[in-house]
């Protein structure tokens, strides 16, 4: 009796990973005085050459989603297998926090995780490739914060050190979606954030893709150099991966071809994925989604168009 009860103790102090469960993380740091704002940090298990970081943010249209949903420690134990480092961040949801300070909130999180890596790791992982990614919601805001070129907290020092950022079938023109969803879908999944008045103007101006049409106009004026390079600054590449629908398709590919101006951008749309499947299958080392991301830290080919794997 007494060996199968120092058994059962032994069991539930292991990590629930060592049982079949998923991770938990290594390590959490905040960026901010809120309980959301908060990253969890992944760390490969085996003593394996460190390939890169990844930087994640979750979706849920500003109202719901959690750094810590098991789907995330399940991409992260798939790419600590692969090396990778792997940081999944929450921001400030609404009502707590508006459109704007969301996106602050993606600023100072990527500038905290790039203090992390220097002070943790910095010596032993010089020149890895640092990616941030992000799906839906998050993908506008990530992009927003990494494009505004108001944004005094990722300034020209910090945004070098990105290697490419990921947006995964995220709305990168509001105006766009306004227009093609009907009132009951917008009131309940972004008129919490951006209200029930559909001001298209106001919508645009919020939007990535605002920000990368005006990058462009820059860069058509002074074809030379874009304005962001005359000031010493350089936008990371871009990985564009949006579903095969009208909608989607239209707004990412006005996003990608402006951004394409200043900057090198990748699109993907792999056929007949899901909304949610483009997070999800982040944990699946033969999609198409994972083989894109993992290109960027130079471990394997990029995938082919419509290549899928699985």
């Amino acid at each position: 009796m007494k060996k199968i009860f120092f058994l059962v103790i032994i069991l539930f102090s292991l990590p629930y990973s060592s049982w079949g469960g998923p991770l938990s993380p290594d390590d959490v740091f905040s960026y901010g005085p809120s309980a959301e704002q908060e990253v969890d940090v992944y760390l490969p298990k085996k003593k394996i050459e460190i390939n890169g970081f990844i930087i994640h943010f979750h979706g849920g249209y500003g109202i719901e989603g959690d750094k810590g949903n098991k789907i995330y420690r399940e991409i992260a134990e798939v790419f600590n297998k692969n090396g990778v480092i792997f940081m999944s961040a929450n921001y400030r949801l609404f009502p707590r926090a508006s459109y704007e300070e969301q996106v602050n909130d993606v600023a100072v999180a990527i500038k905290a995780a790039l203090d992390f890596i220097d002070t943790r790791f910095f010596f032993s992982v010089v020149g890895k490739p640092i990616v941030v990614s992000s799906h839906s919601f998050g993908a506008n805001i990530v992009a927003k914060a990494i494009l505004d070129s108001k944004n005094n907290v990722l300034d020209r020092k910090v945004i070098e050190r990105i290697s490419r950022v990921v947006l995964l079938d995220g709305p990168m023109n509001m105006s766009e979606v306004a227009q093609n969803v009907d009132s009951k879908t917008w009131s309940e999944n972004f008129g919490p954030v951006f209200g029930d008045q559909l001001n298209a103007e106001y919508l645009y101006h919020i939007s990535p893709v605002k920000s990368a049409e005006e990058m462009k106009a820059q860069a058509e004026k002074k074809p030379e150099k874009s304005q962001r390079e005359q000031e010493g600054d350089s936008i990371p590449k871009f990985l564009v991966a949006y579903r095969d629908k009208d909608r989607a398709i239209q707004q990412s590919l006005q996003f990608a071809s402006a951004l394409a101006t200043v900057t090198e951008v990748s699109i993907i749309s792999p056929p007949g994925y899901t909304h949610q499947e483009f997070n999800d299958r982040l944990a699946d080392e033969g999609s198409i989604i994972f083989k894109a991301v993992m290109s960027s830290f130079r471990l394997i080919e990029p995938p082919l168009p419509g290549e899928e794997g699985g």
